[in-house]
């Protein structure tokens, strides 16, 4: 009879065990469901994109002027240098670089009087990077609107001044011969 009991006593506390286990098992499944739910209603987190780069400013930039002769006219490679700007973007397109050729007072000719090429081409300059664009002079006088007779222009010194976006810049001027 001992024996018995022993026996009802261990089927009793497996058993019990086996039922714990399982209210614990169930009980712990709500509990993850509801964590579950709570996470997919809770409002995702705001992505911000990473900051767009503004223009460069022109005290950022590093510019040189070379006049090259060429067969068809006057190159002008001119240099750009993000020197101690973070990343920015620099406009060369036809709209926003404007290079103006004078000869003594005399105004010969303008890049914006017959522009060529894009009027935007955005470039991004992260700060160390450099690019060249060149601007050709075919060697023609030029007013407004690519009105008039486009004469060649004579013999002589010039000079050449440049600007970006309306802003003059100082250290793209040179002066050349032809």
């Amino acid at each position: 009879m001992a024996l018995l009991v022993v026996v009802l006593v261990l089927v009793g506390l497996v058993w019990g065990v086996r039922a714990a286990a399982g209210l614990a098992t169930e009980w712990l499944g709500d509990e993850a469901a509801e964590d579950e739910a709570t996470e997919a209603d809770a409002p995702a987190e705001e992505q911000t994109a990473p900051p767009q780069p503004g223009p460069c400013a022109p005290r950022d930039l590093d510019v040189t002027l070379e006049p090259q002769h060429g067969s068809g006219g006057t190159d002008f490679a001119l240099t750009l240098l993000n020197a101690r700007g973070s990343a920015c973007l620099v406009d060369v397109g036809s709209a926003n670089l404007a290079m103006t050729v004078h000869s003594g007072e005399d105004r010969v000719w303008a890049s914006a009087d017959c522009p060529s090429g894009p009027e935007e081409h955005p470039l991004l300059l992260a700060r160390g990077d450099r690019t060249q664009t060149v601007v050709t002079w075919d060697g023609r006088r030029s007013e407004p609107g690519c009105s008039g007779d486009r004469q060649m222009g004579g013999s002589g010194t010039y000079r050449v001044e440049t600007a970006l976006d309306g802003v003059a810049l100082p250290t793209a001027e040179a002066s050349f011969t032809r």
